[in-house]
C-alpha cells in the first residue's frame, strides 16, 4: 500500500493547508520580495508532503548537506537560512506524520532502544527546562534531541525492502554527490563553490579557530559547502560505511554503489578529519566482527594497505602529516584540544550533574559567545551539559540500538541485513569518532544519522507497510 492521499474531495486539514500556503506567500510578498521564493519552495515541499509522504521525507534528509548552499542560491547567504531550511522541513514531516497516525488510529511500535531514546529525549527536556539559560537550553535541547524524532518516523514509515533500497540508493546518491563536490573544491581551492553561488566566508573559514584547520598547509580542506571540515568528514564516513554494506542487484546501484565507495573515501581523506578516519577503521572493524560482512574485512585491509603504500612511497604526504600528527597546525590543534579534555574533566568532576544543556556545545557558542571554544568530545559535552546521567542515558540508548541492529544484520531479508550492518558500522564509528569530535551536535549530522538509524530499524520484506495519509 503506498502513502498517497486523495485529493478528490476537499477536506479540513487540506483547507488548513492551503490557507497556510496562501498566508506565508502573501506574508513573504509583503515582508521581503526575496522571501517569496523561500515561501514558494516551503508550499511546493508542504504539497509533496501531503500527496506522498515517504517522497518528502527522502527528499529532505537527502537535501539537508546541501542547504546551506540552497541558502546562498535564495539570497540569503550560507549559515542560519540552512538552519531554518531543516528545522521547517522536518517540523512539516513530523505535523504529517503525526496526522497520519491519528488519522488511522494506529500505535507507533516501539522498542528497548526506541524506549531508552525516549527516555534520553526526556531527560535532556527536563534538564533544560531546570537550566538557567532557557534561551541557551532551547537551541542545546533542539541540536541534542529534535532530530532523533526522524528515527521513530523512519522506522515506522519504512518498512519493506523496497523502501530500505530506495533510501540507501537516494542517501548514497546525494552523499556521492557531494563528495564529488568536496573533490572539485580541493582542485579548484575553493572556486567550485563560489562557481555555484556559495559563500566561502561560512565554509568553515568564519568560524573562529576552524580558520587555522580548514586551510591545511595552503590548500584547503573538503567541507562540500557543509559548513567545516569535521562535519563533512562525517558525511563521507556515513556515505562509505553504507556504500560497503549495501548489496545492489541491478548495474545502475552497482555503479553508484562503486561510485560512492571512491568519492566517499576520497573526499574522507581531503577532508583531513582525524575522527572520520578513526570512525571508518573502527565502524568495518565491527560490520566484520558483529555482523559478519566479509566485504567490510576486505575493505579494512584495502585501507590498510593504501595508507601503508602512501607510508612507504610518499613518507612526506601531506595526508600522513595530518594522520601522524607531524605538521604544527595538527600539533597545535591537538594540544588545544589535550588542554580542553583535561579542564572539561576537571570540570565535570565538580559538577557531576552537569551546568545547564546547551552551555558546553555550539548552541552556547551561537546564543552566548561566538567566540568560545567547543569542547571536540560529544561525550564530555553531555558531561558537562547533563553530568553522568546523561551520558548514560546517551549510551544506553545508542547500545541498545546497536544490539538490536546486530540481530537484524543476522537474519531477514538481503536488503535488510545490509542496511543494518551499515548502520552498525556507523553506530561503531559514532562511538569512536565522538570521543575527539562533537559533530554529533551539528543538526546537519543528527538528521542523517538518527533517519538512517530509524529506516535500519524497520521490519524488512517480513513486514507489511504502514498508511501514512492525511487526509
Amino acid at each position: 500500500m503506498t502513502s498517497r492521499t486523495t485529493l478528490s474531495r476537499p477536506s479540513a486539514t487540506g483547507l488548513a493547508l492551503g490557507l497556510a500556503a496562501l498566508s506565508l506567500l502573501v506574508t513573504a510578498l509583503l515582508a521581503n520580495p526575496k522571501l517569496s521564493l523561500a515561501a514558494l519552495i516551503a508550499i511546493l515541499f508542504a504539497v509533496v508532503a501531503f500527496a506522498n509522504l515517504r517522497t518528502a521525507v527522502v527528499i529532505a534528509v537527502g537535501a539537508a548537506p546541501f542547504t546551506n548552499i540552497i541558502g546562498s542560491w535564495l539570497g540569503f547567504g550560507a549559515g542560519p537560512v540552512g538552519g531554518v531550511l531543516r528545522d521547517v522541513a522536518v517540523l512539516v514531516l513530523v505535523l504529517f506524520w503525526a496526522a497520519g497516525i491519528v488519522r488511522n488510529r494506529r500505535a507507533i511500535p516501539f522498542s528497548v532502544s526506541r524506549l531508552l531514546l525516549a527516555g534520553y529525549v526526556g531527560l535532556v527536556c527536563v534538564l533544560a527546562v531546570l537550566s538557567e539559560d532557557r534561551l541557551t537550553a532551547l537551541y542545546g535541547t533542539r541540536n541534542l534531541t529534535f532530530y532523533s524524532i526522524l528515527m521513530f518516523l523512519g522506522a515506522d514509515l519504512f518498512s519493506g525492502d523496497e523502501q530500505k533500497e530506495r533510501v540507501t540508493r537516494a542517501l548514497l546518491l546525494a552523499l556521492t554527490a557531494l563528495s564529488i563536490l568536496a573533490i572539485a573544491e580541493v582542485i579548484t581551492n575553493g572556486a567550485a563553490l563560489t562557481k555555484i553561488g556559495f559563500d566561502l566566508s561560512y565554509s568553515g573559514q568564519g568560524l573562529s579557530r576552524q580558520a587555522t584547520v580548514d586551510t591545511f598547509l595552503g590548500r584547503r580542506r573538503a567541507t562540500a559547502g557543509v559548513g567545516n571540515a569535521l562535519d563533512y568528514g562525517w558525511l563521507a564516513m556515513f556515505g562509505f560505511l553504507l556504500a560497503v554494506a549495501w548489496r545492489p542487484s541491478r548495474w545502475p546501484d552497482a555503479c553508484l554503489r562503486w561510485t560512492g565507495l571512491a568519492t566517499t573515501a576520497l573526499g574522507a581523506a581531503l577532508s583531513l578529519t582525524r575522527s572520520a578516519w578513526l570512525g571508518i577503521a573502527g565502524g568495518l572493524l565491527a560490520m566484520a566482527v558483529l555482523a559478519g560482512a566479509r566485504r567490510a574485512i576486505v575493505a579494512l585491509a584495502l585501507c590498510g594497505a593504501l595508507v601503508g603504500g602512501v607510508l612507504i612511497l610518499f613518507p612526506e604526504a601531506v595526508l600522513l602529516d595530518r594522520l601522524l600528527t607531524r605538521d604544527v597546525s595538527s600539533q597545535t590543534t591537538t594540544s588545544q584540544r589535550l588542554a580542553i579534555y583535561d579542564y572539561a574533566r576537571r570540570f565535570a568532576v565538580r559538577n557531576p550533574l552537569g551546568v545547564g544543556i546547551g552551555t558546553q556545545g555550539s548552541a552556547s557558542r551561537n546564543i552566548a559567545d561566538p567566540r568560545r571554544f567547543t569542547l571536540d568530545s560529544y561525550y564530555l559535552q553531555l558531561l558537562g551539559e547533563g553530568g553522568v546521567l546523561l551520558l548514560a542515558a546517551y549510551l544506553a540508548a545508542i547500545a541498545a540500538l546497536g544490539l538490536e541492529l546486530r540481530a537484524r544484520a543476522r537474519v531477514g531479508s538481503p536488503a535488510g541485513r545490509a542496511l543494518a550492518t551499515g548502520a552498525i558500522g556507523i553506530i561503531a564509528a559514532v562511538l569512536l569518532a565522538n570521543a575527539t569530535s562533537g559533530s554529533m551536535d551539528s543538526r546537519i549530522i543528527s538528521i542523517e544519522f538518527w533517519f538512517l538509524m530509524g529506516v535500519a530499524l524497520a521490519p524488512g520484506a517480513e513486514g507489511m507497510p504502514v498508511e501514512a495519509t492525511v487526509a
